[in-house]
């Protein structure tokens, strides 16, 4: 891949994972919930595939929820992470 290449993924992703994702409005640590970028993103008129990150539910906002980066089955063009800067480490990349 060319540097053009990369920054075009990731300025125009097609495939975004959102860490942290619960359906809780309200966030426990400074800065913006995981629904919240969800929300923002199908709301835009987001056309790419979004996957939500959480290994506890089901389903968060009528989306399928994923137990880890690891278990979405496509290459991501970004990931966007929600959690407390304690539990960054922790992420499977």
């Amino acid at each position: 891949m060319t540097l053009h290449s990369d920054l075009e993924r990731a300025f125009n992703p097609e495939a975004v994972a959102i860490v942290g994702v619960s359906n809780r409005d309200k966030a426990l640590h400074p800065g913006f919930t995981g629904l919240r970028f969800l929300r923002m993103l199908s709301s835009s008129g987001f056309r790419g595939r979004l996957y939500p990150i959480n290994p506890k539910p089901d389903g968060i906002g009528g989306a399928k929820a994923y137990l880890s980066l690891l278990s979405v089955s496509e290459p991501l063009d970004l990931v966007i992470i929600t959690v407390p800067a304690a539990s960054v480490p922790g992420m499977a990349i």
